[in-house]
């Protein structure tokens, strides 16, 4: 990162802009081209400080298809508080301001407790409740992690 003056590092503060953002842009590569997907998601941080998302999908499409078969490795772009910045004297100063977590590594598609596991981290972060999922939602197209 050019402006490492702006970097958030400590975990504490990433939660904080991390709990303000509810939607998720995955960086992919399809074989061919770059392929993104927005998508909503939930968060949790291992023991270790590893950063952790869940993303809510069908089991089938082009993103599942990617990550099961072409490539798992994605970047990931979290943001939040956009507001433009406009200085009417010297527009050339003008820009915006936000808060954004990047992240990359591998994703893939859980199952079984796992997959239970994410639904739970994923609607905390979505809704701030967890529902009471049904026998095996975490299987099924619907409800998948």
């Amino acid at each position: 990162m050019r402006r490492t003056d702006r970097e958030v590092t400590d975990v504490q503060k990433m939660k904080v802009i991390l709990d303000r953002c509810k939607i998720v842009s995955y960086a992919m590569w399809d074989g061919e081209k770059p392929y993104a997907v927005i998508m909503n998601f939930g968060y949790e941080f291992t023991p270790e400080g590893k950063l952790r998302l869940y993303s809510h999908s069908a089991l089938d499409g082009k993103k599942v298809s990617i990550i099961r078969g072409i490539c798992n490795k994605v970047a990931a772009i979290m943001e939040c508080g956009e507001r433009v910045v406009i200085d009417p004297e010297i527009p050339c100063k003008s820009g915006s301001a936000f808060q954004s977590i990047m992240a990359n590594g591998t994703m893939k598609i859980l199952q079984g407790s796992e997959a239970h596991h994410a639904l739970e981290v994923f609607y905390r972060h979505q809704t701030g409740v967890v529902p009471s999922f049904p026998e095996g939602a975490e299987t099924s197209s619907r409800c998948s992690a």
